[in-house]
Parts: C-alpha cells; structure tokens; sequence
C-alpha cells in the first residue's frame, strides 16, 4: 500500500493507511448499502476509497494535494468522483446527489472543524447523512465518546445528533509514515431528530459558555438560585452535567441566545 515515489507531507498531516485489517474494519463500520454516496475527507492514495467503492454507488474523493491527483484519478474505479479541494473550503450544499455517508482516514488537524462542518451540514439538510466512520487520534476519540463524569464540550454537541463509539484501536504501525499516537475508528449514527442550524447555533453558545470553567462548579457560570429553580445541581461541574440536565438548561436559557 505505500507509494515509493511519493514522499508524505508532514504539513498535511499525511499517515496513509496501510493495514488491511483496519481497512476492513472501517469500511465494514461505514455500513455501505449499493445506493450509498459517501464522501471521503483526504483521499490520499486512494487505499480506502478503492475499497469504499466496491460497496458504495459513488463516491466523492476529497483530496488537497494537488500531487496525489494524477494517481488518484488513474486508479480509482468510475463510481468515484475526485475532487481537488480542501474538504473544509469545499461548499457541500453543491454536492448532487447527496452524501449518505462520510467516510474515511483523516488528517488529524482537520478532525474538530470537520467534525462541525458536518453537523452543520446535517442541519441544514437533515435525513442525508446517516453515520460517519473515520479514522481520527484515538486521544481525541475518547473525548468525542466521553460521558460523565468526563463529558467535553465536543462530546455533549456530538450527542445532539447521535451516538459516538469508538469501534477499534489502531496502532501507528498500520500507517505509512507511522504517527506517534494511536488512531482509532470512530463513528456516529445519526439520529432521527437533529437540531436544525439555529438550534445548533445557540448549543454551542450554550455549551462554550458552560464550559468556559470546566474544572469549577457550574455555578460559576449560571446562577445558583436559577440552576435549582430548573432543576440543575448548581455544584456540580459542566463535565458531570447529563444531556438532560443541559437540555433543561438550554429550554430555559433565552437570555444567553440573545447577547
């Protein structure tokens, strides 16, 4: 799987995929039925989308390294569509059909803003995608799947839309150059109801100002006598606060949308 006469980029944060058993396994966690779109965030050498083809109707093949084109578009089968773009300057509301799935082994630094730009794009058009399953750093996997009392920013914002796992553990020798960290597949079913963008918006208004001091009592944030008014505990922290303790606090916080 490795191309020796190409050099990765350590700026873009190229590890190419080379094991076949992660590759097995994270096609089969994408779930691909033959009337499947999937987009594919950095397609690299295209190891992956070869295999996600085999499975999917098409399949958009995002890749930024304008040197990986011409071998990309040499290999690929017909059912996939390669795109020279940087997947997260790429408009895909101009994506027809739709993606169904997002799919693939990513750049690590793209993870968080990728990560919002697809809830974003699901609520705007919600009921198009329906699970993502990528190949992120393990450490930041674990956030994404945190649940109280260790519950993050980012784990309470994925959770509106859906279940996050963590479905295997890759080591960096399955990787070409190997990273210094572990990587894991991650993946997110979509749930039937998501919020739509301006829900979405006012989450994170809610949620970055709920965690401006994670390690301190949320009452350093909101007040105490209106937390117990709603049914919060006002000593505990953002972290150990449930879904539903901060859906009462988002049903009864119009104030905090309106700064």
């Amino acid at each position: 799987m490795e191309n020796q006469k190409y050099q990765p980029k350590k700026r873009l944060g190229q590890n190419f995929l080379r094991s076949s058993a992660a590759l097995e396994k994270l096609v089969g966690s994408a779930m691909i039925g033959d009337k499947d779109i999937i987009l594919e965030p950095g397609a690299g050498l295209g190891t992956v989308t070869k295999e996600l083809a085999k499975k999917a109707k098409l399949v958009y093949a995002i890749e930024f390294d304008v040197d990986l084109l011409a071998q990309l578009q040499q290999t690929v089968p017909v059912n996939v569509e390669v795109l020279n773009k940087d997947v997260l300057k790429l408009n895909w509301d101009d994506l027809s059909p739709a993606p169904t799935i997002v799919a693939g082994s990513i750049p690590y630094q793209i993870t968080s803003p990728l990560i919002h730009l697809i809830l974003y794009y699901l609520a705007r058009h919600p009921h198009t995608i329906k699970r993502t399953a990528l190949i992120i750093q393990k450490e930041v996997a674990l956030k994404l799947c945190a649940m109280p009392p260790k519950a993050t920013y980012l784990s309470n914002l994925v959770r509106l839309f859906g279940e996050p796992k963590i479905v295997k553990t890759i080591p960096p020798g399955s990787f070409f150059p190997a990273p210094k960290v572990n990587s894991a597949i991650w993946s997110l079913e979509i749930a039937e109801k998501t919020p739509n963008e301006k829900e979405l918006r006012e989450w994170e208004t809610l949620l970055h100002k709920g965690f401006s001091h994670p390690r301190q009592m949320i009452n350093k944030v909101f007040d105490s006598g209106w937390l117990k008014k709603i049914g919060v505990s006002p000593q505990a922290r953002a972290g150990e606060l449930l879904i539903k303790d901060w859906q009462l606090i988002y049903l009864n916080a119009c104030d905090i949308f309106q700064q």
